[in-house]
């Protein structure tokens, strides 16, 4: 299997172990089901990406980038609820919440119809591509902006408004989910839109998630984001950070398409790293 795909599929499948794993440590918390929801739709949408990827079969492969554009667009509902409750669990108005969730919600049911955005598949020398009828992406785009982007400006609003640890943990929620939607914005929104036809890279936006995971995993680990509160030895923590860092290498090797050093050296350089930090 192709390295990028392997990536994307392993991230997709890092980002469903952590939505599962935040709704089982607190099943009742709407601030912990609301996120789940929001990185279960990025799970989806990595994994559209991977069978578009894998497939040979044309109307597999149309299927699979229609569903990965409704997932994409689905993002930004869960995302603004979890946006007006974190980090209390409260809701000053649900008929607010509505009015904005609502053109994500209309714009996925016009992915479902077959004659909206996706025209047809073309090929390039890197792969599949896929033509999309300009107008349409245009209402996508903007609504996608407009949803994802609205809802961490009201992250970051909220943020200002915070003290304490409280807003430390905004901090790591914004950082986290800004860094992965500017990047997945660029390689999945602006590159493979009718004016640029690029559809090379459209495994990264899925993969730069793992930012967001990392961002998330350390706010909970070091200051109980989201009520989460866990007890793990150093050792573990190495070990992940091992993990890490490999895979970021490993990760860069298939972007820049030629290895920076051989895998063992970067695993002992990483291992050199953390010793000092340890």
């Amino acid at each position: 299997m192709d390295p990028s795909n392997f990536i994307l599929l392993g991230i997709s499948l890092i980002n469903l172990f952590l939505g599962f794993f935040l709704f089982l440590k607190s099943r009742k918390n709407l601030v912990n089901i609301s996120y789940s929801i929001f990185v279960f739709f990025i799970f989806c949408w990595g994994l559209s990406l991977f069978i578009f990827r894998l497939t040979s079969n044309e109307q597999i492969a149309l299927l699979a980038m229609r569903l990965s554009y409704v997932s994409a667009v689905l993002i930004s509902v869960p995302f603004i609820y979890f946006a007006l409750i974190f980090p209390g669990g409260r809701l000053s108005s649900y008929k607010s919440s509505i009015l904005l969730m609502l053109p994500a919600i209309f714009v996925s049911f016009l992915l479902l119809n077959r004659n909206f955005l996706v025209k047809s598949l073309v090929y390039h020398y890197y792969g599949k591509a896929v033509l999309l009828l300009p107008y349409h992406y245009l209402l996508f785009g903007f609504c996608f902006i407009m949803s994802f982007f609205g809802a961490w400006l009201i992250l970051w609003w909220r943020y200002r408004h915070s003290y304490g640890i409280i807003k430390t943990q905004f901090l790591y929620v914004l950082i986290g989910i800004l860094v992965s939607g500017v990047l997945g914005t660029i390689f999945n929104l602006i590159l493979p839109s009718p004016w640029f036809i690029n559809f090379r890279w459209i495994w990264l936006g899925p993969s730069f998630t793992i930012i967001m995971v990392v961002f998330i995993a350390y706010a909970i680990i070091r200051y109980r984001l989201m009520d989460i509160k866990l007890v793990i030895k150093r050792s573990t923590v190495f070990t992940l950070l091992v993990v890490i860092i490999t895979a970021t290498y490993a990760f860069l090797v298939v972007f820049l398409d030629k290895p920076l050093v051989t895998i063992w050296d970067a695993i002992l350089y990483s291992r050199l790293a953390l010793l000092l930090r340890f």
